[in-house]
């Protein structure tokens, strides 16, 4: 299927087509979401978006929350311990062990209030697995990743609908996850890849088979494994919203 460009819909919505999650993207990513400001409503596309890094989802995060609001650990993960991983290894994401000294006083409250309520459904043995680290977003976060000048943050409050498949993965599925819960926000679509273990290569010694495994348990808010995201429940405007893009 040929998806269609970023760009306004008949009826005042507004479509934002995100093929993969690529810093490099950020940018224009922003200047779109500030183009569909006075639309009556948001379509975010990113079916069969393999994912990337958490850029995109840290600049536009501050768009869809309130201007007063704290910010929120979208995810918390626990690496597995290696000789071949330097430590805390995944902080690239970026997640970062509550005692990190870039947190701002705000973001650690956040992260003590979430962790004291967290409640992984599975636990990493004890032992073979490091520290929690997590991902904290914020209208501060996003503004520090576009710092132009005038470029104030406003509150995207309006219907927002999220389309996505089982092509979404890796960093899509962190950026459904961290989007759903969201009060204006429905997800669309079929459930996504699931993928979010920060994955790395290792050739076993006896064949020269290369094999991919998972290096981190990642966890939704929620405590849910960061596996699939499945979707919402939408009615009747929602339907139609989605039938004018996938026409």
């Amino acid at each position: 299927m040929r998806l269609k460009q970023t760009r306004h819909l008949d009826g005042n919505l507004g479509y934002l087509r995100l093929a993969r999650m690529n810093e490099r993207l950020v940018s224009s990513t922003v200047d779109h979401i500030r183009s569909f400001r006075d639309t009556a409503g948001l379509l975010i596309d990113v079916r069969d978006n393999g994912g990337g890094t958490y850029h995109i989802l840290r600049a536009i995060y501050g768009y869809f929350v309130p201007d007063q609001a704290e910010p929120r650990v979208t995810n918390t993960a626990a690496y597995r311990l290696s000789p071949q991983f330097p430590k805390n290894h995944i902080e690239y994401r970026p997640t970062h062990r509550a005692d990190w000294d870039g947190w701002s006083d705000a973001e650690r409250e956040a992260i003590r209030k979430a962790t004291a309520d967290f409640r992984p459904e599975w636990q990493p043995p004890q032992g073979n697995f490091g520290e929690w680290h997590c991902m904290v977003l914020s209208r501060e976060r996003s503004e520090e990743l576009d710092r132009r000048e005038n470029q104030e943050l406003f509150h995207y409050g309006k219907p927002v609908l999220v389309l996505c498949k089982a092509g979404s993965f890796s960093a899509t599925d962190g950026f459904l996850s961290a989007l759903a819960d969201l009060p204006q926000v429905t997800l669309v679509g079929e459930s996504s890849g699931g993928g979010s273990g920060s994955p790395r290569h290792f050739t076993l010694s006896n064949t020269g088979v290369i094999v991919v495994l998972s290096s981190m348990a990642s966890f939704r808010a929620n405590g849910k494994l960061l596996f699939q995201i499945r979707m919402s429940a939408f009615g009747e405007i929602e339907t139609w919203a989605c039938q004018a893009v996938l026409a």
